[in-house]
């Protein structure tokens, strides 16, 4: 599967406790792509907005008219809904997961910035 993330914004603006949210939601969609979608990419696109955090998790593989939430799903939902924020789920076309959350004041860098160099977006010609 081919992975992509884009970011926009200061993401150390991102907290410690919601960057491990972020860290854990990703990794269980992940795992859900790998088992369920059939995908053969998967997008992840973080942007801190005035008011808002949005992280999106989308795959182009089957998706899902009906959404059944199993324990991952649950999971994500309840670890964001403790971070305050909100889960969307589409399964209309592929599968994709949106969190919003309300922007943090004077976070604490939990992402301080740095992402994986495999993930973070390929150099420019």
């Amino acid at each position: 599967i081919q992975a992509r993330l884009t970011h926009a914004g200061d993401t150390s603006s991102i907290g410690l406790a919601r960057g491990a949210v972020i860290i854990d939601n990703t990794r269980e969609a992940l795992t859900n792509i790998v088992k369920h979608s059939g995908a053969s990419r998967v997008t992840m696109s973080i942007e801190i907005l005035a008011k808002l955090l949005k992280v999106e998790i989308r795959d182009d593989g089957r998706g899902a008219y009906t959404v059944k939430k199993g324990l991952g799903l649950r999971g994500i939902e309840e670890r964001t809904q403790e971070e305050g924020g909100t889960l969307i789920i589409d399964g209309s076309s592929g599968f994709s997961l949106i969190a919003l959350f309300p922007r943090e004041e004077g976070g604490s860098g939990g992402l301080g910035g740095h992402f994986p160099p495999q993930l973070a977006d390929p150099p420019q010609p």
